[in-house]
């Protein structure tokens, strides 16, 4: 996981990345069984000092419309698929727009479909992982980083004012 400062302490972000890209790798670690690692790079602007179109998976903060509403915006990403360094550099492709908070379905199903991961069976899940996907479901999405959330509370846990 490689991450920008995100909106927590550059003024050029849209979105808040260090957080919000741990909880979605713990997530992801939680409830699938990958066969490879997969590069998974986070930036809030589009200087991309995240660097995501070298990731496998590229995450390019912007806003999109409520996917809950369709009303306002919300925070969101794009999606770069396909990006390599090194002697088969390659750039990664831009190839959607999702929101935040809808990023764990959608990344599970591209792990799916092009890592050739599979879903962990919930029964096989432990309690860690559990704790993972609540961190997850209950991560303050478009709050705007800042002293909303913090990433470096006790042990690494969000801290919500």
């Amino acid at each position: 996981l490689v991450s920008c400062t995100g909106n927590q302490f550059c003024g050029l972000a849209l979105i808040e990345t260090k957080a919000t890209g741990k909880a979605l790798a713990e997530a992801l670690e939680a409830t699938m069984d990958l066969t490879r690692d997969v590069r998974m790079h986070w930036t809030g602007c589009p200087n991309t000092c995240g660097q995501v179109q070298v990731a496998d998976i590229g995450f390019l903060g912007c806003q999109v419309k409520n996917p809950e509403t369709g009303k306002g915006n919300v925070d969101g990403v794009k999606i770069f698929l396909g990006g390599n360094i090194g002697h088969e550099a390659e750039l990664g492709t831009e190839v959607d727009k999702v929101a935040c908070m809808s990023l764990l379905p959608y990344t599970q199903d591209l792990l799916i479909k092009k890592f050739g991961a599979k879903k962990k069976r919930t029964a096989l899940m432990t309690d860690e992982d559990r704790a993972a996907v609540s961190r997850w479901e209950n991560f303050p999405f478009n709050s705007g980083g800042g002293l909303e959330v913090f990433p470096a509370g006790e042990n690494g846990k969000y801290v919500v004012k």
